[in-house]
């Protein structure tokens, strides 16, 4: 009996590993704590586990490379022209938003907000001449962070903290 009462306990702990926010989910009632927890060893209850996710600062890639979220960015410019352009942006999930990321779209939020960040990508490229992607990246860049900064803080509840285009 002893044994019955320490393997309960035992299995009622769960650990985050460091930069790792976690969310309290209970597969018997199939329920989520909005308490949203930190590294650490912690008391959940009963075979609860973690949803985990990144506190640190994580990218997105649009390029050629293989390890890319996806390919690079090809838009029409405001003369009609397509432009082709790599991008790279880090943002970082807002802590006190995960239990509505999670509700949203369950364990997988990159596959939509890899979406709203093309979408905004394009339809700031269609603003600017295509003669700006050769003279001056720099604005264009700057205006598109703004944008995804925007977009991305209301629907994937995350912080753009720098974008690089090429």
């Amino acid at each position: 009996m002893i044994v019955i009462v320490i393997a309960f306990i035992i299995m009622s702990f769960s650990s985050l590993g460091v930069n790792t926010y976690g969310l309290d989910y209970s597969p018997i009632s199939k329920s989520i704590s909005p308490t949203i927890f930190t590294s650490g060893f912690h008391y959940l209850g009963f075979m609860h586990k973690f949803i985990e996710y990144p506190s640190t600062m994580q990218t997105f890639d649009f390029s050629d490379s293989s390890t890319a979220n996806r390919g690079p960015i090809e838009a029409r410019s405001k003369d009609g022209l397509m432009v082709n352009f790599r991008a790279q942006f880090q943002y970082q999930l807002n802590q006190k938003n995960l239990l509505t990321l999670y509700l949203r779209y369950g364990e997988n939020y990159k596959s939509p907000c890899i979406r709203f960040a093309v979408d905004v990508m394009n339809d700031q490229a269609a603003t600017f001449a295509a003669s700006m992607f050769f003279r001056n990246l720099t604005q264009v860049g700057m205006d598109m962070q703004t944008k995804l900064s925007t977009v991305l803080e209301k629907e994937c509840f995350s912080r753009v903290q720098s974008l690089q285009l090429s």
